[in-house]
C-alpha cells in the first residue's frame, strides 16, 4: 500500500501553495500525549486508501491502538473522482476490541487537489441541516451515505453488543469534508448510552480539509463534537474555500481556470471551520504542532499574495508530519520510545 507520503507526491497534499513562514502565527503547542490520537487519526485516513480489504485489516492490526474492522464500502473500488466521492462515499468502520471502547468511522479523500477543487467550486450554495448550513455538495455527499448511517445505528443503538464511550469521525482531504459534516451536522446517532444519561463523546479530525460549515451552527449536537482541524505546511486544499480565486487559480494552474472563472467568489469565501473548533498547523520547517488562536484562522485559511506561486516546501503528508511533531515534542530521553 501506498504511504501517505506516496499519495502527496501524487497531488492530495503536496501542491503549489505559499511559503510557510506565512503561517507561522504563534499559539500553543501541543505535547507528546496531546498528539497520540491526532497521530492515529491521520493513519486511519491513510489506511482510507487501502487497494484491498486485506491491506485495510493488515493495517489496524498495526496501528499504535490495535483495531477490528467493522465494515467499509468502496475499499476495492477504482481511484474515484471527487465527484464520484460527493455522489458515493466511500468508508470504513473499526473498533477498539474491548467492549467499553471507541469506534473509528474513516472516510476516503481525494488524490487530486484540483479535482477536489473543482467540485467545491461547482456547487458553492449552501443547504440547511438540523439548523446548520453547510456546503451543499458535501452535505448531500453525507446524506447519501446510507450504509454507513445504517451501520453507526446499529453499532449505536442500546442493544448493540459493545457500548461505545466514544465515536471519532475522520478524513483527509475531501474526506475530512465529509467527516465534518458527518460530526458536526448531527449524523452520528446519540444512541442508547444517551437514555442511560452516558452519552459518548463525538470526535472529528480532519486532516487537510477544506471548512464547509457557514455561520453559526445552531444544534446542540454540533457544539458537542469536539472538532480539530489540521493543516500541514503550506497545503492548498484546507485553504481552497477561504482564497480568492485569483490566487487559488495561481496556485493550481490554469485546468482550474474556467472552474474558477465561473464560481461564485463571495460564496466561497464565507466557508469557514466551526466556531468551537481547534485548528492546528503542523509545520513542515519546524516540525511544531501548534494551535492557532481563533482570530488568526483566516490568516492561516488563506493563501498568501506573495506567494502563491510557490513550491511546497517538502513532501510531507499528515501522518509523517505528526509522527515527526510527536518526536520533536517529546524529552530526549523518551524518544527511543516513540
Amino acid at each position: 500500500m501506498r504511504s501517505i507520503a506516496a499519495l502527496v507526491a501524487l497531488c492530495a497534499c503536496a501542491c503549489a501553495a505559499a511559503d510557510e513562514s506565512d503561517f507561522e502565527l504563534g499559539g500553543e503547542s501541543l505535547s507528546t500525549s496531546d498528539l497520540f490520537l491526532p497521530l492515529l487519526g491521520a493513519r486511519l485516513a491513510e489506511l482510507a486508501y487501502a487497494p484491498s480489504r486485506i491491506a485495510l485489516e493488515q493495517g489496524l492490526a498495526e496501528v499504535d491502538m490495535p483495531l477490528e474492522l467493522v465494515g467499509s464500502q468502496g475499499v476495492e473500488a477504482e481511484e474515484p473522482t471527487a465527484e464520484a466521492l460527493l455522489s458515493d462515499p466511500q468508508w470504513f468502520m473499526a473498533r477498539t476490541q474491548w467492549d467499553k471502547g471507541a469506534l473509528f468511522v474513516v472516510l476516503r479523500g481525494t488524490r487530486s487537489v484540483p479535482d477536489a477543487v473543482r467540485a467545491l467550486v461547482a456547487a458553492p450554495a449552501a443547504q440547511r441541516h438540523n439548523n446548520c448550513s453547510w456546503h451543499g455538495a458535501v452535505l448531500e455527499g453525507a446524506r447519501r451515505a446510507t450504509s454507513l448511517h445504517a451501520l453507526l445505528r446499529q453499532e449505536l443503538s442500546a442493544g448493540a453488543s459493545r457500548d461505545y464511550t466514544e465515536v471519532f469521525v475522520i478524513g483527509h482531504a475531501l474526506g475530512g469534508a465529509l467527516a465534518l459534516v458527518l460530526g458536526g451536522a448531527g449524523f452520528v446517532p446519540r444512541g442508547g448510552r444517551e437514555e442511560a444519561g452516558k452519552p459518548h463523546a463525538v470526535s472529528v479530525l480532519a486532516f487537510g480539509a477544506p471548512p464547509v460549515g457557514l455561520g453559526e451552527c445552531a444544534r446542540p449536537a454540533a457544539r458537542q463534537a469536539a472538532v480539530r482541524a489540521f493543516v500541514h505546511g503550506a497545503d492548498v486544499l484546507p485553504r481552497a474555500l477561504g482564497s480568492s480565486a485569483a490566487l487559488l487559480g495561481a496556485a493550481l494552474g490554469s485546468e482550474l481556470e474556467e472552474a474558477l472563472r465561473d464560481a461564485d467568489a463571495e460564496a466561497l469565501r464565507d466557508y469557514a471551520l466551526p466556531e468551537h473548533a481547534e485548528l492546528v498547523h503542523l509545520s513542515a520547517r519546524t516540525a511544531a504542532a501548534t494551535v492557532c488562536p481563533q482570530h488568526r484562522w483566516r490568516r492561516l485559511l488563506q493563501l498568501q499574495q506573495r506567494a502563491a506561486g510557490a513550491e511546497h516546501e517538502q513532501n510531507v503528508g499528515y501522518a509523517e508530519a505528526l509522527g515527526r511533531a510527536r518526536l520533536a515534542a517529546a524529552p530526549l530521553s523518551d524518544r527511543d520510545e516513540l
